[in-house]
């Protein structure tokens, strides 16, 4: 599921345009479209392509569609929900957020775009035949949905992703489809967004983020879940509870065989023997608290650095 929370990660990054994004220093991000198209719609770029600076991450895709559907945002603020996705798919791609790139110029795009949330707005975000490669990880996506909008009864964020067509490098073990719903803190990324002394954070120590649903297809086989995390600030304090199901799980055993190290393989084959099963399907809960891992209740002797 690496590669649905990577696009959902989509709203914590910043830049876009037909030129270098203005919502970024370039020292943090640089981006460009080969053209742009305004219209009462939204926004259509072709030939998009981004790249965090002073490393090899790189996002290209042939297409990009922004739509906002309650009509509040301005061809700016379509622009800086384009460049929010960029950015942290290629944040994630890299691992982290370069220093350059977590400081006080990339708050107030952050900050604009969810305040235009909170009051309505809901913006869509579309890339078609997408490229993220980095040195030796390199994955094509033929398309890539991202949804946000106001969960105005929890006061909370909704970050809805789907994406087609995955794969990658010859022999790599990759869901064809992903898709994932989440919630997360408002409150939280406000906080990050208006306090210049504190790194920009996807979920604070202490919030908790929902997990309402997840949906992955490899081949015959699918894996669904939901459930709930709520980081600390180690894995001692870190609380997550997860519901988990996979769906023709010999077949999917196959596939990784063919595809994976035999310490994944092991790992899944000795899983399943502590799911429970109801016909095809296999399922676990996973949780962890005071840092310790269990499944189905039953601690795991693993060890959290």
């Amino acid at each position: 599921m690496k590669h649905a929370f990577l696009l959902i990660g989509g709203f914590l990054a910043i830049a876009s345009g037909a030129t270098q994004a203005q919502t970024l220093p370039a020292a943090c991000m640089t981006s460009h479209a080969s053209q742009t198209v305004f219209s009462q719609a939204g926004q259509e770029m072709a030939g998009y392509s981004a790249r965090l600076t002073d490393t090899l991450a790189i996002l290209q895709t042939a297409q990009v569609t922004i739509r906002d559907s309650s009509h509040r945002l301005t061809n700016s603020a379509l622009s800086d929900a384009n460049t929010v996705s960029a950015l942290a798919a290629l944040a994630l791609l890299h691992g982290k957020l370069p220093d350059s790139c977590n400081n006080a110029s990339v708050r107030p795009a952050l900050r604009a775009l969810l305040n235009d949330i909170n009051a309505g707005a809901q913006p869509e975000i579309t890339w078609r035949n997408a490229t993220l490669r980095e040195r030796d990880k390199n994955y094509t996506i033929r398309t890539i949905h991202i949804a946000l909008h106001a969960d105005h009864a929890s006061g909370n964020l909704r970050v809805l992703a789907n994406s087609e067509g995955i794969s990658g490098v010859k022999g790599q073990f990759l869901p064809q489809t992903a898709t994932t719903d989440i919630t997360l803190p408002m409150r939280t990324l406000s906080e990050s967004a208006n306090n210049t002394h504190q790194d920009i954070a996807l979920i604070r120590p202490g919030e908790t983020m929902t997990i309402n649903a997840m949906h992955a297809t490899m081949g015959t086989s699918a894996l669904d879940g939901h459930g709930t995390l709520q980081p600390g600030h180690s894995w001692a304090d870190t609380q997550a509870n997860m519901h988990l199901e996979i769906a023709n799980l010999g077949d999917l055993l196959t596939q990784i065989h063919e595809k994976a190290t035999a310490g994944v393989t092991t790992a899944i084959a000795m899983a399943q023997f502590m799911g429970h099963r109801d016909g095809n399907r296999v399922s676990w809960d996973v949780g962890m608290t005071q840092g310790t891992v269990s499944v189905n209740n039953v601690p795991l002797p693993i060890p959290l650095h």
